[in-house]
């Protein structure tokens, strides 16, 4: 097989393993999602989810949020909420509808889907709101 042939064989297979590890790189940071269930699993505390077979899966539980911040330019909103003994990032992306007014130490019942970002667990919130409702 002449060197030219080997070249190209060489290309086509780092081509290809780098088009099935694109989808896990964006921005030089690991995003993993899976499919998500159309119906949400409830739980009592946040250790219950911190798997990797749960990535994709959706979640409901009431929590209680202990740090809020808004990125002023994309209306992206960012908590970390607690069970009580256990905390875990959540992300608030601006698509996301009748968000209630959210205030630090006040409890909500949250709906998200369990993601992976820079190697953390975090929660893709896609329902937030007064636990009382």
């Amino acid at each position: 097989m002449s060197r030219f042939k080997v070249v190209i064989i060489i290309l086509l297979v780092v081509t290809v393993i780098f088009l099935k590890t694109l989808s896990l790189i964006k921005n030089g940071t690991n995003i993993v999602s899976k499919s998500s269930s159309t119906q949400s699993q409830q739980i009592q505390s946040i250790q219950e989810i911190e798997q990797d077979v749960n990535v994709g899966k959706l979640y409901e539980a009431v929590l209680t949020v202990t740090k809020f911040n808004i990125d002023p330019k994309t209306q992206t909103k960012f908590l970390v909420v607690s069970d009580g003994s256990h905390s875990i990032d959540a992300v608030i992306f601006k698509e996301i509808e009748d968000i209630p007014i959210i205030k630090v130490d006040s409890k909500y019942k949250v709906t998200g889907t369990l993601n992976i970002y820079k190697s953390k667990y975090e929660l893709i919130v896609r329902k937030i709101e007064d636990p009382v409702k």
